[in-house]
């Protein structure tokens, strides 16, 4: 409950933590899951309460921020040197290829393929994997790449799941593997390195990575017991 409360908090402030109630399901805590959301609207509510207006002029300036949000971050690409969603990688594409298309005609096609990705890893950890670090991994990946923009800044939420990782008794074969995934997404790596288009090699490298650490963890053939990396990290 004390779980469930601090989340709500969390994600009254940003939606994105949302992905972590897949948590509260995995372990069958629906009262739990319940409560988070009640919570959250709860939290909402009374803050928009203390601001000057009614609630519904509240509601409605809030979707008015979201709305410039969009246009300024999504559509107009303010902060995408700096970000690494994978949607900044879809307009990358869109940008150095020429492609036809307009980053309005991207956005509904890339939510239809995010909620279907989502969908899947959600299923996977709720019904298939059994370290909580590699769930914990998978959510913050999700909560970090699916946006329609994300700032480099989130990339520290990684230090929950590498403590968690680092903590837990298992070893494996390339925990060598999971450690430099680890490191590169906490290292700046914005260079320019595409000189004509003077985009930062972060846009492109950073989604990569998290792609690269989805695909092993899910894959399942690190799961061995040999490996003392984890070990010498910590010493």
């Amino acid at each position: 409950m004390i779980s469930a409360l601090f989340l709500s908090l969390a994600i009254s402030m940003k939606l994105f933590p949302a992905v972590f109630l897949i948590l509260f399901l995995s372990d069958r805590r629906y009262k739990e899951a319940v409560y988070t959301v009640i919570f959250t609207v709860a939290v909402s509510v009374i803050s928009l309460l203390f601001l000057s207006g009614s609630l519904t002029d509240n509601i409605q300036r809030m979707l008015l921020n979201m709305k410039l949000f969009n246009l300024v971050y999504v559509i107009r690409g303010a902060g995408f040197d700096y970000g690494h969603s994978l949607f900044g990688v879809l307009k990358f594409f869109v940008y150095y290829f020429h492609v036809n298309l307009t980053i309005e005609e991207l956005l509904n096609p890339y939510l239809i393929f995010v909620f279907v990705f989502f969908a899947f890893l959600a299923f996977y950890v709720i019904f298939y994997e059994t370290e909580f670090w590699k769930k914990v991994v998978i959510l913050t990946i999700s909560m970090c790449l699916f946006p329609y923009a994300s700032s480099n800044y989130k990339l520290i939420h990684f230090f929950v799941p590498l403590y968690l990782y680092i903590n837990t008794d298992k070893q494996g074969k390339i925990d060598i593997l999971y450690m430099t995934l680890f490191s590169l997404l906490l290292m700046p790596k914005n260079f320019r390195f595409i000189i004509k288009y003077k985009f930062y090699s972060g846009v492109l490298i950073d989604p990569l990575i998290m792609l690269i650490l989805l695909f092993v963890i899910i894959t399942g053939f690190t799961k061995t017991n040999s490996s003392k990396m984890k070990l010498l990290f910590v010493k």
